[in-house]
């Protein structure tokens, strides 16, 4: 099973990419919008390198979303890895809105 670290519930940084969480097999980049209220997180293989796909707010559902690219494939154990970065997320948006 992945041991997903704590992430920061600090703000985040925005001065461009930056490794947020690196759990066994993935590795979580973001970048902040230029608003600083929503994270793009690119989603890739630790070791391979290879993009997987994307963590992106929609507007319009007002929640961040996994958008995998074609042919990629996920087991459990990443999806949950990808659930906890959302939840995170998520909980952080909270926090700058209610600023």
């Amino acid at each position: 099973m992945t041991t997903v670290m704590p992430l920061s519930d600090g703000p985040f940084p925005t001065d461009g990419p930056c490794v947020i969480e690196e759990t066994r097999y993935l590795r979580f980049d973001f970048r902040t919008s230029k608003s600083r209220r929503t994270v793009t997180v690119l989603v890739s293989g630790k070791r391979s390198g290879l993009l997987l796909g994307a963590i992106k707010w929609h507007r319009d559902q007002h929640e961040y979303f996994f958008g995998p690219l074609t042919g990629s494939l996920f087991n459990r154990e990443y999806m949950i890895d990808i659930l906890t970065v959302m939840a995170v997320l998520r909980r952080q948006r909270k926090k700058l809105k209610g600023k």
